[in-house]
């Protein structure tokens, strides 16, 4: 049998090639898949970008939108430096409700060395004397005052002695007598 050299260098070339291409199909493989992650890690990037301006705008218009409502929200509070303010609106519910109105054991927490921010309270204790109408209304002036408070150990009373029943018209005509705790948030 005669062996012919020819197909030797066929045989050889055919496997170099087929070696070749399978080593190109690998980098080629590989580079596709690093080409693929990359490409992932960027776009999730471009993603998170995207969000965070879509956060960052609608607290924007959430900032814009509210304002009004936060320049309204600053007048709850008494400033440190506007506490003779406050007590002339407290002083002044006397006069519109026609009462006697007291405030006394005025205290304000001391915030002299606590940071721009920082919240304390002014409690004051109230009194007031007047007909039943003019109570109540100072009552309810005293409640709808503009700032953020709360009333404790509310007490109204007649000047009246306990033991003669009062009825409407003396509940109108009589003395009646109100008293209260308040406090009010104040800021630095």
């Amino acid at each position: 049998m005669k062996i012919n050299s020819k197909h030797y260098v066929l045989i050889i070339f055919a496997i170099v090639t087929l070696i070749l291409s399978v080593l190109g199909y690998i980098f080629m493989y590989k580079t596709i898949v690093i080409q693929a992650k990359n490409s992932s890690k960027v776009m999730n990037e471009i993603s998170t970008e995207n969000e965070k301006r879509q956060y960052e705008n609608e607290l924007t218009k959430i900032f814009n939108d509210t304002k009004d409502q936060r320049s309204k929200l600053a007048s709850f509070f008494i400033y440190e430096d506007k506490i003779v303010d406050f007590i002339e609106k407290v002083e002044g519910v006397g006069l519109d409700s026609n009462t006697i109105l007291t405030l006394s054991s005025i205290n304000a927490d001391d915030l002299s060395s606590a940071k721009s921010g920082s919240t304390g309270f002014v409690k004051a204790h109230i009194t007031a004397n007047s007909s039943w109408l003019n109570i109540m209304r100072a009552l309810i002036l005293i409640e709808n005052l503009p700032y953020s408070l709360s009333l404790n150990n509310i007490r109204i009373d007649s000047s009246t002695s306990a033991d003669i029943p009062v009825g409407k018209e003396e509940m109108k005509k009589g003395k009646w007598n109100l008293s209260l705790d308040m406090k009010v948030i104040m800021i630095k």
